[in-house]
């Protein structure tokens, strides 16, 4: 998706989800049983988080193994 850039506005959107009005919620868990909670994952997207999860985890301990030498 690419931002359309209005230099006459003074607002940039850049992600819908930013400035889209989602209501006030007492509990998160009703605002992501809700409809207007739109990010939700298929199987294959999941199963591809796991495999790469490990992968990510051990790059940023090395990451922060490095820093703090």
């Amino acid at each position: 998706m690419s931002p359309d850039l209005d230099l006459d506005h003074e607002a940039f959107q850049q992600m819908p989800a930013v400035t889209n009005d989602h209501g006030v919620w007492d509990d998160p868990r009703d605002y992501y049983n809700s409809p207007k909670y739109r990010n939700r994952p298929g199987l294959l997207r999941l199963w591809a988080y796991r495999l790469m999860i490990g992968k990510v985890n051990g790059r940023v301990a090395d990451l922060r193994s490095r820093a703090s030498v």
